[in-house]
């Protein structure tokens, strides 16, 4: 497998906390969790309402996600824009027309100074050779990390910004999927602003959320 070279620093492997990072992925992961990171993308075989396809790196219990939340709560964007290269290298050529990131709230960028999706994102984009479209815009709420799996269907509000081409092919791009409900408003968002389809790639997934893991 590729490794990324983006030096972070020495420090413990960001999966097991344990071994000394020097294995791969931008060098924070160690040698043993390098090596059960996944080769590449598979098909999400489970999809949220509204979605036409989907791929997915890895679980969220994994590597890919200590990565994750690594690269968001570190915060470590850097960490994020190499998880981000590393889908755009295995992304392979779609029929999309427009790369769209689930949006985070404003007071969530606002308090981290990004957003995760754009961030992997953005290289999937340049890799694809289609545009950026930061097309969508989440109304305020609680974060659904903060409320329980029966309530996030109804936390999540989100609205198109931006106009959409109609008949375009839209892949998401998100950081993580666990019931599926930030990935259904998104799609519904889409579908009512202009797209024919939305397709989804997602860096990590909670092991209940798909029954592909």
């Amino acid at each position: 497998m590729l490794e990324l070279t983006h030096a972070l620093g020495a420090g413990a492997c960001v999966a097991c906390g344990e071994d000394p990072a020097s294995g791969g992925l931008a060098e924070a992961l160690c040698a043993r969790c390098w090596q059960s990171w996944p080769p590449f993308l598979v098909p999400l075989r489970a999809l949220p309402a509204g979605l036409d396809g989907g791929w997915l790196a890895g679980p969220y219990a994994g590597p890919v996600g200590a990565v994750v939340r690594r690269g968001k709560y570190g915060p470590d964007p850097a960490l994020l824009d190499a998880l981000g290269a590393w889908l755009a290298q295995r992304v392979g050529p779609l029929d999309v027309d427009l790369v769209v990131p689930a949006p985070s709230a404003w007071t969530t960028m606002w308090r981290r100074g990004f957003a995760p999706a754009v961030l992997l994102a953005e290289p999937v984009a340049t890799s694809l050779g289609r545009p950026l479209c930061r097309a969508l815009r989440r109304l305020p709420g609680r974060r659904q990390a903060a409320v329980g799996r029966r309530q996030r269907a109804g936390n999540v509000h989100v609205l198109a910004r931006l106009p959409i081409p109609t008949g375009a092919r839209v892949l998401l791009v998100d950081d993580v999927l666990t019931t599926g409900a930030t990935a259904t408003a998104c799609a519904d968002a889409l579908r009512e602003a202009g797209a024919a389809s939305v397709h989804l790639l997602v860096a990590a997934a909670a092991r209940q959320s798909v029954s592909s893991l």
